[in-house]
């Protein structure tokens, strides 16, 4: 842990913690690490930096927390008070991969005032620029937003691939939902679909993930696409669906490799009115 005392930001107990949390964050835009410090005596400036580097990640509207290392330095003169460094950077899974890849970072429960609308907000302008946009998503309540974020995707719609990945750093042994979006047909060309001419396959509490991804690779397989609609406070039933979805191509003996699926939003009308997420899956 560097110990220089002309790094970084000092924080006293009147600094302010939004302020510094945006400079931390517009820092870590061109550099890999900053540095911010203070008296060891100054518990004000301590909960300050903590507050700070902790909204830094919703603000970069990222799921993943900072990387910090803490580090003592004694006063410079005898009887001085000794200082508090903490390094911040940002974790590998915040990079963005060049060239007309970018990778998006679906929020998780509750995310926080803002970080949803962020979310949503950078996948469209992505799409919008005919980016492919990669995610990861583990967990029913970021599958949802990715997928619900994909299902609004403007003038086009979005067509997207799932498969299971190695999760990030971290989660030794877990897997995760890959997802990769990219532009898709424009809305008026999709909604034109004869829908009436594919099966419409359910989910309920008693579907196994197993079992539906083998009837989905016997109907893609077989007729070339199938549909699935979920209403939208059965959180996990869409992620037990993009599960399946992700296990389908190995699912049956039909030489089904890939699967892509076109995400849109639907609902009922009257007094109890619910939304719904309708996934239109076809053979690639």
């Amino acid at each position: 842990v560097s110990k220089d005392l002309s790094e970084g930001h000092f924080v006293s107990n009147s600094t302010n913690a939004p302020g510094l949390a945006k400079k931390v964050e517009m820092e870590l835009r061109k550099r890999k690490q900053v540095t911010v410090h203070t008296y060891a005596d100054a518990k004000y400036a301590a909960g300050t930096i903590l507050k700070a580097l902790a909204s830094v990640p919703d603000l970069a509207g990222k799921d993943q927390p900072l990387v910090c290392t803490v580090g003592a330095v004694k006063g410079v003169d005898e009887g001085s008070v000794p200082r508090v460094m903490v390094h911040a950077s940002a974790p590998a899974a915040w990079a963005e991969v060049s060239g007309d890849e970018f990778i998006a970072y679906p929020p998780g429960a509750n995310p926080a005032e803002g970080a949803l609308k962020r979310f949503r907000d950078t996948v469209h302008n992505r799409l919008g620029h005919g980016k492919v946009v990669t995610m990861q998503a583990r967990g029913q309540d970021a599958v949802m937003h990715a997928m619900e974020a994909l299902a609004e995707a403007r003038v086009r719609t979005a067509e997207v691939e799932v498969r299971w990945v190695d999760a990030f750093e971290g989660s030794q042994g877990a897997q995760a939902l890959q997802l990769k979006a990219k532009q898709g047909q424009p809305w008026e060309q999709f909604n034109a679909t004869d829908f009436k001419k594919t099966a419409l396959l359910r989910v309920g509490d008693k579907t196994e993930m197993k079992d539906l991804a083998k009837a989905i690779g016997l109907e893609v397989g077989r007729n070339g696409a199938a549909a699935l609609h979920i209403f939208s406070e059965h959180r996990a039933y869409v992620s037990l669906a993009m599960k399946a979805i992700a296990s389908a191509p190995g699912s049956v003996e039909s030489g089904l490799a890939r699967i892509s699926v076109v995400p849109s939003l639907g609902g009922t009308k009257g007094e109890k009115s619910r939304r719904s997420l309708r996934l239109y899956m076809r053979k690639v």
